[in-house]
């Protein structure tokens, strides 16, 4: 055999190993990335799925608890007001009340001076 064609048989034996080789890697490394940009777009997609719900649950807080806050706080307002009225007639009242026990107090005194 000549130097060319011993060089000839080296050459196919060494590619037939490599390629047999590297065509396997090749094929696991292609794998591997193909499995890591698809999990990747999985926890992209999970976290705007997060986040488009987390904004929802905010809206529908704001909105739907908004309004039942403004009704609270005019209930509120209102009870106030109420206990307000309510102090004002309780507290002439007790005025009423006070103004009879003093003159109460004055007479029984001068009831007792008389007898």
């Amino acid at each position: 055999m000549t130097s060319v064609g011993i060089g000839a048989l080296f050459a196919k034996a060494t590619a037939f190993l490599v390629g047999g080789l590297a065509l396997p890697l090749g094929f696991g490394a292609w794998a591997l990335v193909n499995r890591q940009r698809k999990r990747r777009d999985e926890v992209n997609r999970a976290r705007g799925d997060a986040r488009r719900y987390v904004n929802q649950v905010i809206a529908e807080i704001r909105d739907g608890h908004g309004s039942a806050s403004a009704e609270h706080k005019r209930n509120l307002e209102a009870a106030e007001e109420e206990l307000a009225r309510k102090r004002a007639t309780v507290q002439k009242e007790i005025d009423t009340l006070t103004g009879l026990t003093g003159r109460a107090d004055a007479l029984t005194a001068q009831l007792a001076v008389l007898q």
